[in-house]
C-alpha cells in the first residue's frame, strides 16, 4: 500500500532546510509505504522551493525529486534514516544533492 503526504520527512528538509545552509524554503510530498511510525520513501518531490536570502538563489524548483544527499540514498530508505543523517550534518557543511528534473539527473552542491 502507498501512503501520499507529508510525514516526517516534512521537518527533515521542510523545515530543516533553510536552517542547514540550503538557503531554501523547500515544501516536499514524499510518497511512502509500509508501516506508517517509520515508512519507505518511495519517492520524495519538491512542491515549493523559495530563496530565504534575495542574494542567494534557491536552486531547487518544483517538480524536482531529491534522490540523494551526498552517500544517503532517498528513495528506498527508511524515513527515520534520511531523517537521522540529515540531522547530523553541520550547518555550513557541503551539500551534494542527486536530483531528477525533467527526466535528468542533476547534481545541485551547496557549501
Amino acid at each position: 500500500m502507498r501512503t501520499r503526504g507529508l510525514i516526517m520527512v516534512a521537518g527533515l528538509l521542510a523545515a530543516g532546510s533553510a536552517n542547514a545552509g540550503t538557503g531554501c524554503e523547500l515544501r516536499l510530498r514524499p510518497e511512502t509505504s509500509g508501516f506508517f511510525l517509520n515508512p519507505t520513501l518511495e519517492k520524495v518531490t519538491v512542491v515549493e522551493a523559495a530563496a530565504v536570502d534575495p542574494d542567494r538563489p534557491c536552486p531547487f524548483l518544483a517538480g524536482d525529486e531529491l534522490l540523494q544527499i551526498n552517500e544517503q540514498v532517498v528513495p528506498g530508505q527508511k524515513a527515520r534514516q534520511v531523517m537521522k543523517y540529515w540531522e547530523s550534518l553541520s550547518k555550513g557543511m557541503r551539500r551534494d544533492f542527486s536530483v531528477r528534473r525533467d527526466e535528468q539527473v542533476i547534481s545541485i552542491i551547496i557549501n
